[in-house]
């Protein structure tokens, strides 16, 4: 190959390299091997890896600008700001403008008739904001019981939103609703998954969505039996689930915990587990797999109810997590000595967490 490229061929190159960093690489890389010279190709691929580069270094200085830790203000619909249960959804090259989006539930004081749905987006993972004014709930409170546990997930084979959530009639049933959305203002309950508590079908906490290539898994807590593991379901669509078709994760938990909460999310190499306990071991704790069938938890707390930043408070709760190369930036909901519930964000650099037995 010459040396010097003639200025045409080197626009083609730049643009055959950005658009092998889509989404569609392999059925664009297919096409063009036929239709490109295999040294243009080539110097493509060198151009596109160079981008990513570029890319991800952006990402991270962006993430590096959220401050190491503080309580954030999240406005809630009732008016009393008690906000509890956030799960984030984040876009590194942004969503209409907005590179982060938290779904979560009003819980002032422990009324459960406000613990209905709620999504915000934010333009810097600190300040949250209705999209669109009055927005908030999402969804409606069921006829009795309550609506908890929500949690988001972005659908990127067909671009759309999926939010979970229980909604809990005890003594009759507790049902796993499916809302999804094309924009993340309008939506639309999908499906329901169905458990009849007279049945006795088990009784679920904290449905927590994660999207694996072409397959959906949904993670939750079955407090119905012993120790409460963690299991989950496997879809093809992210809506059609078979609550018979259980699977249940491996692992070794600290001493006398029993999970209460979770989300899951990934960084690309590994997987990570956020996981809140009830009472008496209101921590948070954090487990990593590579499978996400084995997984192992760090032993102690990476937030400690007893000693934080906020000051002693009564537990912490249902978090959610963001993870970029070593950087894992955490919003955690927290329930201070009062009643009073916040959500807070904290940052932790994964290799001093596992003491680099991750890598």
């Amino acid at each position: 190959m010459r040396s010097v490229l003639r200025g045409e061929k080197l626009v083609n190159i730049i643009t055959y390299a950005i658009i092998i960093r889509s989404k569609s690489i392999t059925i664009l890389y297919r096409y063009f091997c036929k239709a490109l010279n295999l040294a243009y190709l080539s110097m493509a691929i060198v151009c596109a890896i160079f981008f990513i580069s570029c890319d991800n270094n952006d990402v991270i200085s962006s993430l590096n600008s959220i401050p190491q830790q503080k309580i954030l203000h999240i406005p809630t619909y009732e008016g009393f700001n008690c906000s509890v249960h956030p799960d984030i959804v984040y876009f590194n090259e942004g969503y209409k403008g907005h590179y982060f989006y938290m779904s979560f539930t009003p819980f002032p004081f422990g009324e459960d008739k406000f613990e209905n749905p709620s999504i915000l987006v934010s333009d810097n993972g600190v300040d949250f904001y209705e999209e669109v004014p009055g927005i908030n709930p999402i969804v409606s409170a069921p006829p009795y019981g309550h609506n908890d546990d929500p949690d988001l997930l972005y659908n990127y084979s067909n671009q759309t939103f999926h939010l979970y959530y229980l909604e809990t009639m005890i003594p009759d049933s507790q049902n796993v609703v499916i809302l999804t959305s094309e924009n993340g203002i309008l939506w639309q309950r999908t499906a329901v998954i169905h458990y009849d508590l007279k049945n006795p079908d088990p009784f679920i906490l904290s449905p927590a969505g994660i999207q694996i290539e072409s397959e959906f898994l949904l993670f939750f807590v079955n407090s119905s039996i012993a120790n409460q593991p963690i299991q989950y379901l496997r879809s093809e669509d992210g809506i059609a689930w078979n609550p018979d078709e259980v699977y249940t994760i491996e692992y070794v938990l600290p001493q006398g915990f029993a999970p209460w909460h979770i989300d899951i999310f990934s960084d690309g190499n590994f997987y990570y587990l956020l996981v809140s306990a009830n009472y008496p071991h209101t921590d948070l704790y954090i487990a990593v797999s590579s499978n996400l069938e084995q997984w192992t938890f760090r032993q102690e707390p990476i937030l400690d109810h007893k000693n934080t930043f906020l000051g002693p408070c009564d537990r912490i709760y249902r978090s959610s997590g963001v993870a970029v190369d070593d950087l894992l930036i955490v919003w955690f909901s927290f329930m201070r000595l009062d009643g009073s519930w916040g959500i807070g964000i904290k940052k932790f650099n994964l290799s001093v967490l596992f003491n680099k037995e991750k890598s």
